[in-house]
């Protein structure tokens, strides 16, 4: 018996020297990788094509993202699971202890404690939606380049035909009519300025030809521009979502720290619990043994008793009432409330055990 008490006694005080030096600390889950940090397999390969690579670092920065969210929102999951099961034991379990207590210290005249409105402290967890970014598809602009460069050959038909009309004195929209024996006139002429004579057949081939070249030279250019512009943005993106995956890391290590607070939290109040039972007892036993007496007409021991009941509960009350977190981050306040409450509930402990 008498090692068992040292072994209680090693143990609640060993708790009280940790809880000595306040600190915030934040909590980092087991084999939780940085969501900033890049495996060695996730840098994309170098590539010639700028499309593809653009690609390849737009994908990269969509996993990223995703995989940061998806680790944000199981660690808001197992939190409000936390909360709920908290929640639970605290209307049904401790606040009934506590409302107990209250009503056998109201019968010796003691109102030094007060029965809260809302004894469930305030947790408020970031919005997983907020400042979420949305990593797009990007294009490769080939339609856009296709559509641009039949505009840019019919555009060189249409020089083309501008310059056999005035070589051979016509206006733009002739008097005759537009037949087959018309355009084999404009491609002579066209043959003609090539020193080719007046071939029609030659003139067409170099109509076809020089459109076709410019249709080509438009559509590389185009599509070159946007590969350019699509690896530029894809640059941009994975930079932003390397920036968003850092900050939700943060996210996450802040709310890792809210819910090992909470855990604390819940074995501290169970040793109120444990505590307030006991002393309901022995109070409700000495006033049946003393009579409904009030506090100065009480045995001393039973005074102390009081004393003791009305600590807890004023200890309890603070730590209960103090908002826990506010946008995902652990307060100060109630960091230093359970500090406090676990010291209270401590001393008595260590009380016990030291007769």
């Amino acid at each position: 018996m008498a090692e068992e008490v040292k072994t209680a006694e090693e143990t609640v005080a060993k708790e009280v020297t940790t809880e000595a030096q306040p600190n915030i600390e934040t909590a980092r889950p087991e084999n939780a990788p940085e969501a900033a940090s890049e495996a060695p397999g996730d840098t994309p390969p170098p590539s010639k094509d700028k499309n593809a690579l653009a690609r390849t670092k737009v994908e990269h920065a969509r996993r990223q993202v995703e995989e940061a969210e998806a680790e944000i929102e199981e660690c808001l999951r197992r939190i409000e699971e936390d909360l709920d099961r908290f929640e639970s034991y605290e209307n049904e379990v401790l606040v009934p202890v506590m409302r107990r207590s209250r009503r056998l210290l109201s019968e010796v005249g003691t109102d030094a404690v007060k029965i809260p409105e809302n004894p469930l402290s305030e947790v408020e967890l970031i919005d997983p939606e907020e400042e979420r970014i949305e990593i797009g598809e990007i294009s490769s602009g080939k339609v856009g380049a296709f559509f641009w460069s039949l505009l840019a050959g019919a555009a060189t038909v249409g020089g083309w035909y501008v310059y056999a009309v005035q070589k051979l004195g016509l206006g733009i929209v002739p008097a005759q009519t537009s037949d087959w024996a018309f355009f084999s006139k404009l491609a002579a002429a066209i043959a003609a300025a090539f020193g080719q004579g007046e071939n029609p057949a030659v003139g067409w081939a170099i109509v076809v030809a020089s459109a076709l070249a410019v249709m080509g030279i438009v559509y590389a250019v185009i599509v070159a521009l946007r590969a350019s512009k699509n690896l530029k943005t894809a640059e941009r993106l994975e930079e932003e979502a390397s920036f968003y995956c850092t900050k939700k890391s943060k996210c996450k290590e802040k709310m890792e720290a809210v819910r090992k607070h909470l855990e604390t939290l819940d074995a501290t109040a169970r040793k109120y619990e444990v505590l307030l039972e006991e002393q309901n007892a022995a109070l409700r036993r000495a006033l049946h043994i003393e009579g409904n007496k009030k506090l100065p007409e009480l045995h001393e021991k039973t005074q102390k008793l009081v004393a003791e009941m009305v600590t807890l509960l004023n200890a309890l009350d603070t730590v209960l009432e103090t908002p826990m977190a506010r946008h995902g981050v652990l307060t100060p306040e109630s960091v230093e409330a359970l500090r406090r409450a676990k010291r209270v509930v401590n001393d008595q402990i260590l009380r016990i055990y030291n007769g």
